[in-house]
């Protein structure tokens, strides 16, 4: 009965809400990420779910061994009902960047007691270099990270330690199954 309750326990602190729509590719990143996706002939769509209730971080490196640099990535968060999301670049370790252009859009974002709920999109290819990186059929090498607690000003976000990775996804021609290595 114990174990039961602890299973039970375990499954509830992992789960994620269902998609706000629905979204033909998804991929679990880590235990508490969860991101699902679509595209058209010209954008991308993302939702990610996190079990956590700081800052979210999303997006991709042109490094093929998964380095958080060079990166492109979206960073957001809720805070007492307001959110905070900006596109930001990676060019070493420490804060992320601000791009001049923000090119990804915020769709939604919610946070219950569950976790964090971002929603957001962009252009598979947005002339923005070289602060982004074009989204083509293929591998994508997708970089992620979260934390537990919101930060201290909107574009002061906290180093991630090991709530982070990366991953090998065909974001575009393929669907959810990871097609390479995921580091955690």
């Amino acid at each position: 009965m114990l174990f039961f309750l602890y299973l039970l326990f375990m499954v509830s602190m992992t789960s994620s809400h269902d998609p706000t729509e629905t979204f033909p590719h998804k991929a679990t990143l880590d235990p508490n990420y969860h991101i699902f996706w679509k595209t058209n002939q010209s954008s991308i769509t993302f939702e990610a779910h996190v079990a956590a209730h700081g800052y979210v971080g999303f997006g991709l490196t042109a490094n093929a061994s998964g380095a958080m640099y060079p990166g492109d990535v979206v960073m957001g968060y809720v805070s007492n009902g307001q959110s905070y999301f900006g596109d930001y670049h990676t060019d070493r370790h420490g804060q992320p960047i601000r791009d001049g252009s923000q090119d990804w859009t915020l769709l939604l974002a919610t946070e219950d007691n569950e976790g964090t709920i971002m929603k957001f999109s962009r252009a598979l290819h947005t002339r923005d270099k070289p602060d982004d990186i074009d989204i083509n059929s293929g591998i994508s090498h997708v970089i992620w990270s979260y934390s537990r607690e919101d930060p201290i000003a909107p574009t002061n976000y906290t180093y991630h330690r090991a709530l982070r990775g990366s991953m090998d996804l065909e974001l575009v021609s393929g669907g959810g199954t990871p097609v390479g290595r995921a580091l955690l």
